[in-house]
């Protein structure tokens, strides 16, 4: 059996990145968040393959979970989408977290963090992801180059919280 983190990449149908990449595209300059300090285990599309790959090829007893080794507080994660966006001069803004649009609220306080552990996986599968880095920038040039068709460009929640 394996567990899976938050699954990203090409094709994403639930768009994970949408919350920044919407507004990078739209050429906001600031975007507000909350506290930021949600976390929530992540996992490359690609290493999920790899990795039912190696389950596939033996005799393997137990459940695996598969997630990148460290996962970045929600608020560090939007700024690695921002990076691999190219979009260096946007600006996230710290707002109130009741103050939140809809589509933003998981930049703020989250009662349950979303961890897994991938050690297993490495230990008795040899599975380890290739670099997230190089993954996070692949998939969101991915993203910015193919927005959904019901992309919203009303950014008025934005423009509220942010006066």
């Amino acid at each position: 059996m394996l567990r899976l983190g938050a699954v990203y990449g090409e094709h994403d149908y639930q768009r994970r990145f949408e919350f920044v990449l919407r507004r990078v595209r739209a050429g906001r300059k600031r975007i507000p968040v909350g506290s930021g300090q949600f976390l929530f285990s992540r996992v490359y599309v690609g290493d999920v393959a790899a990795a039912v790959s190696l389950a596939l090829g033996g005799e393997f007893p137990g459940a695996f979970n598969l997630a990148e080794a460290s996962t970045a507080p929600y608020r560090l994660f939007a700024e690695q989408i921002l990076e691999a966006a190219g979009a260096s001069e946007v600006e996230l803004v710290k707002v109130r977290d009741d103050l939140l649009p809809e589509d933003l609220e998981l930049t703020g306080a989250l009662t349950q963090h979303l961890l897994v552990d991938p050690s297993k996986a490495r230990a008795v599968l040899g599975w380890s992801p290739v670099d997230p880095a190089a993954s996070l920038v692949k998939s969101v040039r991915w993203h910015l180059e193919n927005p959904p068709a019901d992309a919203s460009e009303d950014f008025s929640a934005d423009d509220a919280v942010l006066d």
